[in-house]
């Protein structure tokens, strides 16, 4: 566990700061506590829960697609807080990390019966939005939430037992609306 924490220090990340909003931040240290001292861009530190931080770097790995702004290029190289990028017109540049967004997988190209990795964005009392890097985000019924030992959990199961902010999750889409969203369903790592 120590050497995780370890691993975190200085990187780029969005955390929850002390007013509740997600800014962007470095990590300084872990803390006995097992929370992580956060330098916000402004200068100020304030420790943060583990589940609240979203590293920025981690979120790419070289040869990945990036987007900042109206530019599309591909990741060539990762420092800290720094990303290089070789744009599509062949010119190379450092950008900061924070700038770096993900290029988003089109709603038209979404189809039932795909899997994805996704992220759990939001719980709420029915349900859970996931980010599995498309352009809309998918909604996860409960009724489609699965335990550790991959069984559904239970009607009267708060589902906040089984589902955390920014937990991984393997889905797959079960259904396309007319009105851009996307149902999915919590499959086993093992069935993904």
């Amino acid at each position: 566990m120590r050497s995780e924490m370890q691993s975190r220090l200085d990187r780029p990340s969005f955390a929850v700061c002390p007013d509740g909003a997600s800014r962007p931040g470095i990590i300084q240290a872990a803390n006995a506590d097992g929370s992580y001292a956060v330098r916000w861009l402004s200068g100020s530190t304030s420790d943060v829960e583990p589940h609240e931080i979203e590293q920025v770097s981690g979120k790419f790995t070289v040869g990945d697609a990036v987007q900042v702004d109206d530019q599309r290029g591909k990741l060539v190289a990762k420092e800290a807080d720094t990303f290089t990028i070789c744009w599509e017109d062949g010119s190379e540049s450092d950008i900061s990390a924070f700038e770096a967004k993900p290029v988003l997988i089109p709603f038209e190209q979404l189809e039932v019966g795909q899997r994805y990795e996704a992220t759990v964005h939001r719980v709420y009392h029915s349900g859970a939005f996931v980010d599995f890097g498309a352009e809309v985000m998918g909604n996860l019924p409960t009724a489609y939430v699965l335990t550790q030992d991959g069984s559904r959990i239970g009607k009267f199961d708060p589902i906040t037992e089984h589902l955390k902010r920014n937990q991984k999750i393997q889905v797959v889409i079960q259904a396309k609306r007319l009105d851009r969203s996307v149902r999915v369903a919590m499959v086993n790592d093992e069935a993904a």
